[in-house]
C-alpha cells in the first residue's frame, strides 16, 4: 500500500474531520459488500464490521462536537 502524506492536517478539526470521512467511507464499503453477500456467517461479521465503524463516527463526532464548544476532545 502506498504511504500518504497527512501533512496537510494540521489542527484537531482537519484531523477529526478527515478522520470522520475515513470512517464514513469504510462504513459505506461495509454496507455495500454485506448487501451483496450471500454466506451468512460473513455477512454477520461485515454486519459487526460496519457497526464498529458507525460508532467510530458517532465517537468522532462527539470530539468534534467538544472541540466546538471548547471543551476537552476526550471526556476526562
Amino acid at each position: 500500500m502506498a504511504a500518504t502524506n497527512y501533512h496537510h492536517l494540521t489542527t484537531p478539526r482537519e484531523i477529526l474531520e478527515y478522520a470522520l470521512k475515513m470512517e464514513k467511507q469504510s462504513y459505506e464499503f461495509y454496507e455495500e459488500i454485506e448487501n451483496h453477500c450471500s454466506v451468512e456467517f460473513m455477512k454477520e461479521i461485515i454486519s459487526e464490521l460496519k457497526n464498529e465503524e458507525y460508532t467510530h463516527m458517532h465517537s468522532i463526532n462527539a470530539m468534534i462536537a467538544r472541540l466546538d464548544a471548547g471543551l476537552h476532545i476526550v471526556k476526562e
